[in-house]
């Protein structure tokens, strides 16, 4: 018949050999050292994400502005036309878009899509141009001016 053995005896007597942990508690145990390790990563910012270049302050304005009715994409009408490549090109110049017949004639007349003209146009459209589809008026002189640097960027 075996001794009665204290709980210390008994944790010594264990064939010999340390109790090893179990599955479960071995798992805990990892999945806390790496969530550990992913906060100290993350708070000394290794293994971050380079950050994505700011974009022009006009494209987020165009955006909210424009883009509902007008694409950057060359050759893709929306409601509007294209307004890639505007830079320079004269109104009404696109074949694949229906434009005005007073926009058309005043392209054909000379009227090229300047810094100046543009701003003129995005201003008050009706104004600039009598008898045009597009009715838009942007009053922020500052907004008019990041929106037509961006579109002289698309190319």
């Amino acid at each position: 018949m075996e001794a009665h053995l204290t709980d210390d005896e008994h944790k010594r007597k264990s064939f010999g050999r340390p109790r090893r942990a179990s599955h479960k508690t071995a798992n805990f145990t990892a999945g806390v050292a790496a969530i550990l390790a992913l906060a100290a990563m993350l708070l000394n910012g290794a293994g971050m994400a380079q950050t994505a270049p700011a974009q022009p302050p006009g494209s987020k304005l165009f955006a909210m502005q424009c883009a509902g009715c007008h694409s950057t994409v060359a050759g893709e009408t929306r409601v509007g036309p294209s307004l890639h490549g505007i830079a320079g090109r004269n109104a009404g110049a696109l074949a694949d878009f229906v434009y005005s017949d007073t926009l058309r004639a005043r392209g054909m007349g000379g009227l090229a899509w300047t810094a100046e003209n543009l701003d003129s146009w995005l201003a008050d459209s009706s104004t600039f141009v009598p008898g045009s589809m597009m009715n838009f008026h942007l009053a922020d002189p500052q907004k008019r001016a990041a929106i037509i640097t961006y579109l002289g960027e698309l190319k």
